[in-house]
């Protein structure tokens, strides 16, 4: 059962409104729903708000199922939901808002208006870090084998496995500060792991693309010295498919990676306990 004593927002004119009733969750409480709900018409906390919203409950892991296939089964083709993630663990609340459709595909969905959010503790909603999209051509990640996922890396699930990391919104939404950003399709020539960091490209060479850690021994692998290497910013990279994990072990869970995403550091993955999507109806 959630706390009855939910801290408000520290506001003198902060009160419950008459938008939000009740809400059939087991994550959040129409407190949290009603701060979402700002954030989607992108009000600050302290103002009233201007638009009423109805948080329909359309999928929880719990009842039908942590596999991404049950998510995509019944949430495909629907646009406007706002997930709930609660973390395994610790009383974490994490999310994110969709205003575009899911799709079963590999794709980017492009969209200016999304955003990923987290509750440090859940029972205080003044304890929240909110983050809006800032490349809206990689806002959403549709993938048949993924769970609702947002940017490159920003939130990512599978099952009832997460992963998190700064890539297509302003700020990370949970746990120390990020690595550095992956150059998703594109692997060192050297060392043959997905480029992270600085990514240099030979001038040259039709395909060839070094790591920072590799640039300074491109000569032992016999690529001529007389080839210059260009500094490629990740904007140029980023359109590219992430890359096979190369049958690589999970640090995490030490199964073996599967599927087309291999994200390398565990500080990064959280496990679920329980997540919700919710369709958001303006009345």
């Amino acid at each position: 059962k959630l706390t009855d004593n939910l801290k408000s927002i520290d506001h003198p004119d902060s009160k419950l409104t008459d938008n939000l009733k009740n809400i059939d969750s087991k994550i959040i409480t129409v407190q949290h729903a009603e701060l979402i709900s700002k954030w989607i018409d992108k009000l600050d906390v302290t103002d009233k708000p201007n638009s009423l919203y109805e948080f329909k409950l359309i999928f929880r892991g719990s009842r039908d199922g942590f596999a991404s296939n049950e998510f995509h089964k019944i949430c495909d083709d629907r646009s406007c939901t706002v997930t709930i993630i609660k973390v395994k663990g610790n009383n974490q609340i994490l999310g994110g808002y969709n205003p575009i459709e899911w799709k079963f595909e590999s794709d980017y969905g492009v969209t200016k208006d999304s955003f990923i959010f987290s509750f440090e503790d859940g029972d205080d909603i003044n304890d929240h870090i909110l983050s809006r999209v800032v490349k809206k051509d990689y806002a959403i990640f549709n993938d048949h084998t993924y769970g609702p996922s947002f940017g490159g890396a920003d939130l990512i699930l599978r099952g009832d496995i997460g992963h998190y990391m700064k890539d297509s919104y302003e700020k990370q939404i949970r746990g120390p500060p990020s690595e550095p950003v992956l150059h998703y399709g594109v692997g060192c020539d050297c060392c043959n792991h997905t480029i992270r960091g600085k990514r240099w490209n030979c001038t040259t060479c039709v395909i060839y693309d070094l790591c920072q850690d590799c640039k300074p021994q491109s000569h032992k692998h016999r690529h001529p010295n007389d080839h210059r290497l260009m500094l490629m910013p990740h904007s140029d990279t980023s359109k590219y498919a992430p890359r096979d994990s190369r049958n690589a072990i999970c640090d995490y869970c030490k199964l073996a990676c599967t599927g087309n995403i291999c994200y390398k550091c565990a500080n990064n993955t959280f496990y679920i306990k329980e997540y919700e999507l919710f369709q958001v109806v303006k009345r």
